[in-house]
């Protein structure tokens, strides 16, 4: 396919006298053509071949070929066609939705009046660009760009010398248009027809007003950039708004469990308390009755003779109650001497004999 996009005949010349581009069955054969290239930068003599049967009538280069003659044509007839005619017919509008994801049809196919038409080499390719002038009822005017891409291909950085100029940029991708034809033709097709189908102007206008074209598509559109632009913003505010939910959430999250952690150890912690001062009160029981048994234990006659050296001592004096540890008080009977504690006694204390009385055994034997 390579070699098709490279040795494409030439079909239109520029006629010396006139200036003006001629079909080659419009001239004399040979060099008497009087023809040149059609790219002026190239501007080699051209030698019509026209007079055969067999090959198909086309112009030749006198110093050989020029790969960008077909393409600079192909400028120069689709500028005349909108000129003549006046108006244009633009492709689909889409543009990538980030905010949902998806491309968005922003306008259907749409023929506009064209004000002006002008051939410039604004991207820097060696055909011109063919730059549109499209004025509103209000007088504003902007400026569209289209460029024709058959044996060289457009590039990005042609595209971004456009865009910097105009509000849109739109490709006539012919070369796809030739594979996919070349690719789809029977064997009764005639392969010289539909290469040189692309010079002709009827069907370039074809092409450019055709509202449902396989061939034209944006290359830039500063709407289209402008509305991604604006789905990436929402997108991002949509992302900021998530992020700070989730942030919200998450604070709202951190704090709920630090509510439920401290209340949670608090409630360990009076469960601890309410151990501890059960154990303590138990302890307290456990203290209370093993003194209860000792004092008890110690109440028993057998066990008098313990406390006996040192109440003997204390229920001498009558200045203040003689109490054992345990707080029993102790009395001396003042019969037969004994000291034991108060329940032994039938009476005792009063003015003068605190720790004084009469046992059971003596009351008993006094009466």
């Amino acid at each position: 396919m390579s070699d098709v996009f490279g040795e494409m005949p030439v079909v239109y010349g520029m006629y010396t006298p006139t200036g003006e581009i001629r079909h080659v069955d419009s001239v004399e054969n040979g060099r008497a053509c009087n023809c040149t290239c059609p790219d002026p930068r190239c501007g080699q003599r051209l030698i019509a071949k026209n007079a055969g049967k067999k090959v198909i009538h086309h112009f030749a280069h006198e110093r050989g070929s020029c790969s960008w003659a077909v393409e600079y044509l192909i400028s120069l007839l689709a500028a005349e066609a909108i000129r003549s005619r006046g108006c244009v017919t633009f492709p689909t509008l889409s543009y990538y939705d980030a905010f949902e994801g998806a491309d968005v049809v922003h306008a259907d196919s749409l023929t506009i009046p064209v004000a002006s038409v002008e051939l410039a080499n604004t991207s820097g390719r060696q055909a011109p660009d063919v730059m549109l002038t499209w004025r509103s009822k209000s007088g504003e005017e902007r400026t569209f760009a289209i460029v024709f891409q058959l044996v060289h291909r457009v590039t990005e950085e042609q595209v971004a010398r456009l865009a910097d100029v105009t509000e849109g940029v739109v490709l006539a991708d012919l070369r796809a248009d030739m594979r996919r034809a070349l690719r789809e033709q029977d064997r009764h097709a005639d392969r010289n027809a539909i290469i040189l189908s692309y010079q002709n102007a009827n069907y370039l206008w074809g092409v450019l007003s055709n509202p449902r074209s396989r061939i034209l598509r944006w290359a830039y559109n500063a709407t289209a950039d402008r509305l991604h632009a604006q789905s990436v913003r929402r997108m991002e505010a949509a992302e900021e708004a998530r992020r700070k939910q989730a942030e919200r959430l998450r604070k709202e999250r951190e704090e709920r469990e630090r509510r439920e952690r401290a209340e949670r150890e608090a409630h360990e912690a009076k469960l601890e308390e309410e151990r501890k001062r059960s154990e303590q009160r138990m302890r307290e029981k456990e203290r209370r009755l093993e003194e209860a048994r000792k004092r008890e234990e110690a109440m028993r006659p057998e066990h008098y003779h313990e406390f006996l050296p040192q109440m003997s001592v204390l229920v001498e004096q009558q200045d203040r109650p003689a109490t054992d540890r345990f707080g029993r008080r102790w009395v001396k009977c003042k019969v037969c001497g004994k000291v034991a504690p108060e329940r032994e006694f039938s009476v005792y204390g009063g003015q003068g004999s605190l720790n004084l009385g009469i046992c059971f055994t003596c009351m008993r034997g006094q009466g």
